[in-house]
C-alpha cells in the first residue's frame, strides 16, 4: 500500500506523524518539496542558459567557468532584490532574494535578463571571428 500526503499545515503534519506511528511493518518514508511544474521548468531553463553562457565565455577567452560561481554572479547581476529589516543594523536594507522563493514573474525577469546577456555575448563572439 502506498500513501501520498500533501502537507500545508501543522494539523496535516500531526496527521502524518500519527499515521507513521501506527504502521505495522517497515516502510520507506520519502519527503520531497512540492514543486510548481512551471517554476521547475523555468529553473531548468535558467540552468540551461547559464551553461550556454559558460560555454560562450569559454569560447571567447579560453577560460573555463565554475557553473556554481557563474550562477551566483548571474543572480547577483540580474536577480531580484528585496528590502528587509536587518537584525544587525536595525534598519531596512536590500537583500538578494533566494531563487527558491521566486514567483513565475520573477523567474521570467531573471531568465529574460540572462537571455539578453547571452545574445550580447553571442554577438561579441561572432564579431571577434
Amino acid at each position: 500500500m502506498s500513501e501520498t500526503f500533501y502537507i500545508a499545515s501543522a494539523d496535516q503534519i500531526t496527521a502524518v506523524v500519527c499515521y507513521i506511528q501506527h504502521l505495522q511493518s517497515p516502510h520507506k518514508v520519502e519527503i520531497k518539496p512540492l514543486t510548481n511544474g512551471k517554476i521547475e521548468k523555468m529553473r531548468r531553463k535558467f540552468h540551461a542558459i547559464r551553461d550556454e553562457i559558460a560555454e560562450t565565455l569559454e569560447k571567447k577567452d579560453g577560460i573555463e567557468r565554475d557553473k556554481d560561481s557563474l550562477k551566483a554572479d548571474l543572480k547577483a547581476n540580474f536577480g531580484i532584490v528585496e528590502v528587509k529589516y536587518s537584525d544587525v543594523h536595525g534598519k531596512k536594507r536590500p537583500y538578494l532574494k533566494s531563487t527558491t522563493k521566486y514567483s513565475e514573474e520573477e523567474w521570467a525577469i531573471l531568465i529574460g535578463a540572462c537571455d539578453v546577456y547571452l545574445a550580447e555575448l553571442l554577438g561579441a563572439v561572432d564579431e571577434a571571428r
